[in-house]
């Protein structure tokens, strides 16, 4: 590249360290990186912006996913992405967004704490509706346009504080369930250790038993597709039905002085409905009479009130984002986690005279004491890496959940050394059911073998030249797996070429699955 031409494009380029004062102001911190509270320095406006830094450096495809959903998705609902920059002195990127004051998980946490000090300061019956409402509305927009949010939870729920858009929620249907439960008793409804739950496999006994707990054990004829779920075997095992015969949700909510002839609770049966054919759509949510008494949703969700709720804090480089909960010991730094009957207390391990208490030292007052947890004991070691070997062998293989894997190749001639190698050194690609490819740029000249990996059975559309005018490009290509898929019953529906189109319509019987028939 020319030199002067690359001096002129660095003089033009935009650098959030130019536009926008935010140095100090972080107010957010997790996996996906910074979130800092900005203001622009040209003093063009007084609006306050959310600025985030993706965590790493480059663009990852998490992170082109998030920016393309973002630049596509335009709703009152949905968080609006203003620009998005890229620095190229340490080739990080930065997203901008208005700046949310609020989120909900800090507005139950506001209520939660009021009934823990004893003067308990219950949600308005309108902001719950408001903020419900909100979120269907959002939710239902994702829904209408294919996209899945998949991590519904109040911290990523975000209410805008004073100025234009005061009040308005910022973002399936469980999830959505589990909210609305919580608006309505200030508590998490299937609360469990998040050491427990943030494991690879999807089955959690524990986080099963606290559903069980509140919802009761389901009934074959309330869910009869329960059998046909992958981990049903396991979970009839580990659980009995006469265990949970006293529990169901409206025992759960007249605990909480939530009626069961109200309309918010039907409307939260619906949306807790454990099987999902059953479960509402957002759009049916939205048309529930509970939204039609009063008092009647508004956009405003602090409409008629002040808001009580703090602003964020700013955090330190080194401070945790939930610092107000956290007890820090000078002495020690290692962190022990306990469970104890309400959310919102973190006890932490005593290394003081006391010996056994939760708290530290010139804190204790006679409070609740606990032992010091026994450390685990390590598994002996028997030659190189004899442990970590072993455990690999014991380990249960369990057939994968059904799932497709899509990509876009693109000049497969540089591509097809990756794609076998991710085949074969990534489990949860060589576990795929199905790998679809386009743009491979196969042509007849290319035998299936040169290009299928280990058990897998290759199926192509590639492009005709005759019939699509261009002699390279295009082409789709359908790898089955044979572990998982039957071979012999893999059926090519229908094939299509024109000069813009390729498509392949397939039929995968899949050998361990009750509803073994997969079309793709």
């Amino acid at each position: 590249m020319d030199y002067d031409f690359k001096v002129m494009l660095t003089g033009e380029r935009e650098r959030v360290e130019d536009l926008f004062e935010y140095e100090g102001c972080k107010v957010g911190r997790g996996t996906y990186g910074h979130v800092y509270k900005a203001k622009r320095k040209d003093g063009k406006d007084d609006k306050d912006y959310a600025l985030k830094q993706i965590e790493g450096t480059g663009i990852s495809m998490s992170a082109c996913r998030e920016i393309a959903l973002l630049r596509e998705l335009k709703h009152p609902n949905v968080i609006s992405l203003q620009k998005v920059f890229l620095s190229h002195a340490d080739r990080k990127v930065w997203l901008l967004f208005d700046y949310a004051e609020h989120d909900l998980w800090h507005i139950i946490k506001f209520h939660r704490a009021s009934k823990a000090n004893k003067k308990p300061l219950q949600l308005p019956r309108g902001m719950v509706k408001s903020l419900l409402y909100q979120i269907l509305d959002g939710i239902h927009y994702l829904h209408a346009n294919w996209v899945l949010h998949r991590d519904l939870k109040p911290a990523n729920i975000l209410v805008m504080g004073e100025g234009p858009e005061r009040g308005r929620v910022k973002i399936d249907i469980w999830a959505i369930g589990c909210i609305f439960a919580e608006l309505l008793t200030s508590e998490p409804i299937f609360h469990c250790r998040q050491e427990d739950i943030k494991t690879s496999n999807p089955y959690h006994h524990d986080q099963l038993d606290r559903i069980f707990n509140v919802m009761g054990f389901p009934a074959e004829k309330d869910w009869e597709d329960i059998k046909k779920m992958p981990e049903h075997s396991t979970l009839m095992k580990d659980f009995r039905r006469n265990t949970y015969t006293n529990c169901s949700l409206i025992k759960y909510m007249e605990k909480h002085k939530v009626k069961p002839d109200s309309k918010a609770f039907h409307l939260l049966q619906k949306l807790l409905t454990m099987d999902p054919i059953r479960r509402i759509t957002s759009e049916q949510a939205m048309q529930d009479p509970y939204f039609l008494e009063e008092p009647l949703p508004t956009s405003d969700v602090f409409a008629g009130c002040q808001i009580p709720y703090p602003k964020r804090e700013f955090l330190t480089e080194e401070e945790p984002e939930d610092k107000a909960e956290k007890v820090r010991n000078p002495r020690r730094t290692t962190e022990y986690k306990i469970s104890v009957n309400s959310p919102s207390v973190r006890p932490r391990i005593c290394f003081s005279r006391c010996g056994s208490c939760v708290l530290p030292y010139n804190q204790c007052h006679g409070m609740v004491h606990m032992q010091r947890p026994k450390k685990k004991k390590r598994l002996r070691k028997r030659g190189k890496r004899s442990g970590l070997l072993v455990r690999l062998r014991r380990r249960a293989h369990r057939a994968p959940l059904p799932s497709i894997l899509l990509a876009n190749v693109q000049s497969l001639d540089n591509k097809v050394d990756e794609i076998r190698a991710r085949v074969a050194f990534q489990r949860d690609i060589r576990d795929c059911n199905v790998l679809c490819f386009t743009e491979t740029w196969l042509t007849g000249e290319t035998q299936s073998e040169a290009v299928q990996p280990a058990s897998f059975s290759t199926h192509r559309a590639d492009r005709n030249k005759h019939l699509s005018g261009k002699k390279t490009g295009g082409g789709v290509c359908l790898m089955a797996n044979v572990t998982w898929c039957d071979e012999r019953n893999i059926q090519e529906l229908k094939s299509f070429c024109s000069p813009d189109l390729e498509f392949l319509t397939s039929n995968v019987d899949r050998i361990i699955y009750q509803e073994n028939s997969l079309r793709l």
